[in-house]
């Protein structure tokens, strides 16, 4: 039996099935499906059934070979478990919170950044602060991005990477961001 996704894009650049979320399940933190696979015949059927969508590692084959077409998706592995958050407390963001994981989290307004300001227009679009998680260590570091933008860390310019500690407040643009940690000293993954 053919299994038929309708996938959308959130406002933060994320995909998902429609038909089985109302809203955007990575913004509202809830745990995905591990697999998503359907088949169609040919192309010009998947159009027909499934219009337009964005629809990640496509393998084509023409109609001419009686092949059909395949969309999967790679087997996710779970959510990545949450280290901590930024909380925005000024900006067009003001009361959003944004997950951040170990390794770097890139920062910046695009859908495709890991911690996504895409209604502050004074962010740079790609990269304007990298925050990182270290596990083995359990420290937050953040460090400005490639972005000629300024990043400051409690009101003072950020020009090297630099140790975030709980409250510590971080502007980008229009955007000031609390840093609040969920892994510290007492408990880490």
């Amino acid at each position: 039996m053919n299994e038929i996704k309708r996938l959308v894009r959130c406002e933060k650049g994320h995909f998902y099935d429609s038909a089985k979320h109302n809203i955007c399940p990575h913004c509202n933190n809830t745990k995905i499906p591990d697999v998503t696979v359907f088949i169609n015949k040919s192309v010009e059927d998947e159009k027909e059934i499934n219009p337009p969508v964005f629809t990640p590692h496509t393998e084509m084959k023409t109609p001419e070979n009686n092949e059909h077409t395949v969309h999967y998706f790679q087997k996710s592995i779970g959510a990545d478990p949450v280290a901590g958050w930024l909380v925005c407390t000024e900006g067009v963001h003001r009361g959003e919170d944004f997950k951040i994981i170990a390794g770097r989290n890139f920062i910046g307004r695009s859908g495709t950044m890991d911690i996504s300001l895409s209604a502050d227009k004074t962010v740079s679009r790609d990269k304007h602060a990298i925050l990182t998680y270290d596990p083995k260590s359990n420290t937050f570091i953040i460090q400005p991005g490639d972005s000629s933008k300024r990043c400051y860390l409690n009101n003072q310019p950020l020009l090297l990477p630099a140790q975030l500690n709980a409250r510590d407040r971080i502007t980008l643009g229009a955007t000031q961001l609390v840093f609040v940690p969920f892994c510290t000293p007492d408990f880490n993954w």
